[in-house]
């Protein structure tokens, strides 16, 4: 399989980390949630610098809106693993696709089909902070909850503005363990996410891009293919489709625009 290294990382993103972290000198605490966002760090600069390479990739699904693929690789100090990787285009702005995506309040359930609640624990993005940290609750119907999908997730966002080069935003997504205020490895269900967002200027939308370590991605291509087809791909374009008709139709659009560098103060 192919290898890649945190060295071969695209330097704008290590940079973008290294910004985010002189902002909370001194704020986070020591060896706790400070070591866990340099963890974070380093594996999604490690999964940013396979979202434009070409060599060992087998796609698995492409229905011309979206495609999705996947690669057997080895990751540095993390053994082997799968890589899960997309790319979309939506209709919306880059400031609404932003907003639709990553701003979790009382509008999200209503057009997020498989959301029941999102409970804010740090941080809030009504707030515009770029840290926060949510307790999502879902259901994905009876045979998710058969196959051992979980109802409940805790996840830490990480927004990276002009990440990785100016104009777009990067977020980062990992499952959190609260008692132990670091990330959550371990997880049964959940990796780390890397999601970037860019405007398209020939369409006025949005390009996003999305890689992950995927927990699933072992499996065989026809596997992967059916979960992307009838799960992902259909999720994100029904997001994007009730988000138009009834957020944005109904002037409840927050579009979420570049603020002033600010974290939550975590104590």
């Amino acid at each position: 399989p192919a290898t890649f290294r945190l060295g071969d990382a695209i330097k704008s993103v290590r940079e973008s980390f290294v910004h985010l972290r002189s902002h909370v000198t001194g704020i986070l605490p020591a060896g706790g949630t400070g070591k866990g966002l340099d963890g974070m760090s380093r594996e999604a600069a490690c999964l940013m610098s396979s979202l434009t390479t070409t060599a060992g990739w087998e796609r698995v699904w492409d229905d011309h809106a979206s495609v999705w693929e996947r690669k057997e690789t080895v990751i540095e100090e993390g053994g082997a693993g799968t890589l899960l990787r997309s790319s979309m285009r939506l209709k919306l702005p880059i400031a609404e696709a932003s907003d639709m995506l990553f701003n979790f309040d009382q509008r999200r359930p209503a057009y997020e089909k498989f959301l029941k609640s999102a409970i804010s624990l740090r941080g809030s993005t009504t707030n515009g902070d770029d840290d926060y940290i949510m307790k999502l609750k879902y259901d994905f119907g009876l045979l998710a909850r058969m196959g051992g999908a979980p109802s409940v997730l805790t996840v830490r966002f990480l927004r990276l503005w002009d990440a990785p080069t100016s104009g777009k935003l990067t977020v980062v997504a990992v499952p959190w363990d609260m008692a132990r205020d670091k990330h959550d490895v371990n997880h049964k269900s959940l990796s780390t996410i890397v999601t970037v967002l860019e405007a398209d200027k020939a369409t006025g939308g949005t390009l996003v891009r999305r890689i992950e370590v995927s927990k699933f991605g072992e499996m065989p291509a026809w596997g992967v293919r059916y979960i992307v087809s009838h799960f992902l791909a259909p999720q994100l374009q029904g997001m994007e489709k009730n988000y138009m008709e009834k957020i944005k139709a109904a002037g409840l659009a927050a579009p979420l625009e570049r603020p002033r560098w600010r974290l939550t103060q975590l104590v």
